[in-house]
């Protein structure tokens, strides 16, 4: 579930979807100025044109609901992101945490993140779901 038009896609991506009905089936091809253009990445090589099959499945009328990023890093679902939890989720990013997440998150200093104390997106209020 994805948002046409707001930069979630590569732009090629973003004008090739629009105006398809629900139930339609396409193939976009994307020249690689729409695409990756120059950057090389492990699976698509730089100046790549991309094609993709495509099939309509659904429309919503309004955008995906916000990603639950504590519900993901929580693995053990203990409702409380430990130092570990966090480190585990940056570095499966290939990424390092950022210099004072954790302590500027963990508000009550107990060396845990709890879902309200965290600063990210959590998606839908509960109400909502």
């Amino acid at each position: 579930e994805m948002q046409a038009g707001v930069g979630q896609w590569i732009e090629g991506w973003d004008k090739g979807i629009v105006g398809l009905c629900v139930g339609a089936k396409a193939t976009i091809v994307i020249p690689p100025d729409l695409g990756y253009g120059d950057k090389d990445l492990p699976k698509v090589p730089a100046g790549s044109t991309l094609n993709f099959a495509v099939e309509v499945l659904d429309i919503m009328d309004k955008p995906p609901p916000p990603p639950n990023m504590f519900d993901t890093i929580d693995v053990n679902k203990d409702r409380m992101i430990s130092r570990g939890e966090l480190e585990s989720f940056f570095a499966n990013m290939k990424q390092q945490v950022p210099a004072g997440i954790f302590e500027g998150d963990d508000k009550n200093a107990d060396g845990f993140i709890s879902f309200d104390e965290f600063s990210g997106p959590k998606g839908l209020p509960r109400e909502e779901l």
